[in-house]
């Protein structure tokens, strides 16, 4: 391919991001005459990904993406929504990561804004900032909005403008129950101090082997990426205090799932940068040795930023604060839109 046709093969990919033709073109051209085999499988597992596969399958895709994302992302970039354009003539041939700020807050200017995103090739990492603090969750929730942005990119972050984020994922079956409890307990190289402060409530409930050791030692031989939506009670249509039943209720009818108990752990682990306050997983409740049900949480502390995993007590009846926030797992059949795990 000489350097015309190459250049005019970018240029094709930039007027029609959702071609699938001129990128599998690409993909073709990159691992067998320049033997970049890495780029190649980003274009062809992205498109594999967008496409209508089962759900196995697009985890796995999901997975394997999130994995050829470098440790050092030099090709990183953080750019204005109004930018994107200029952005595109600068890196288009490099980027797999991109931070977007000043997106605006509305649904269907969102998914123009990654429809034009997939005009980079090989962007694999995608975080969206918005230009306001609040957004139609309810709204979004009942026309599918959240499923569909999983179409785009399995490796989706969405935040609100005062750093609240609301669309996330993580990475789950990697580790068994001692394992996390062990990186829990891990001190500062330094100081010797734990950089994590755990509850006893929360330990007891780590501790519950029918409900949380077996299980998460389970999953532990099947990695999959974990797609997670938080949001408020009050953003699930609530206005007066919901119980636990009626939370969960709720939250699966707008097609929301619980999480895996092992999720609190992970996030624990990985968010640096939570702003202070408490995330609640919604999860299926653990017991202690009284017997009492729980369910995680994760905080950070606002006078010295100590990250927090705790315990709260969750029966059947508990009330919920309309203003709590609770993190759920986007359902399994809406990853993305149409795709199901048969």
């Amino acid at each position: 391919m000489s350097s015309a046709n190459e250049d005019g093969l970018y240029q094709d990919i930039q007027e029609n991001p959702e071609d699938r033709a001129p990128k599998l073109v690409l993909a073709d051209w990159l691992q067998i005459e320049k033997g970049d085999d890495t780029r190649a499988e980003i274009i062809r597992l992205l498109d594999a990904y967008s496409s209508d596969v089962p759900h196995a399958e697009g985890a796995a895709i999901a997975r394997r993406l999130y994995h050829l994302i470098p440790t050092k992302i030099s090709s990183h970039v953080t750019v204005r929504a109004e930018d994107v354009d200029r952005l595109l003539q600068e890196h288009q041939r490099s980027l797999q990561s991109v931070k977007v700020t000043e997106v605006p807050a509305d649904t269907q200017e969102i998914e123009e804004l990654l429809s034009r995103l997939r005009a980079f090739p090989f962007l694999t990492h995608v975080e969206l900032v918005l230009d306001a603090n609040n957004l139609d969750i309810l709204q979004s929730l009942a026309e599918g909005f959240f499923a569909r942005l999983l179409r785009h990119f399995p490796c989706l972050e969405l935040s609100f403008l005062n750093g609240r984020r609301i669309l996330d994922w993580t990475e789950i079956g990697t580790d068994t129950a001692k394992q996390l409890e062990q990186d829990l307990d891990t001190t500062d190289l330094f100081t010797g101090d734990p950089l994590f402060q755990v509850s006893d409530f929360a330990r007891a409930l780590m501790h519950n082997e029918e409900r949380f050791v077996r299980p998460v030692n389970r999953r532990s031989a099947t990695p999959e990426i974990l797609h997670l939506l938080r949001l408020r009670v009050r953003d699930l249509g609530f206005t007066e205090p919901p119980t636990t039943t009626e939370l969960f209720a709720r939250a699966r009818k707008f097609g929301l799932e619980l999480c895996p108990p092992e999720t609190a752990l992970l996030l624990r682990l990985e968010n640096n940068d939570q702003p202070s306050g408490w995330d609640y997983v919604g999860m299926e409740s653990v017991t202690d040795p009284l017997d009492r049900p729980g369910i995680f949480r994760i905080g950070r502390a606002a006078y010295d930023n100590t990250r927090l995993l705790g315990g709260h007590y969750a029966s059947p009846r508990t009330l919920w604060n309309l203003d709590q926030q609770v993190i759920f797992r986007l359902c399994k059949p809406c990853l993305p839109a149409g795709r199901s795990d048969s």
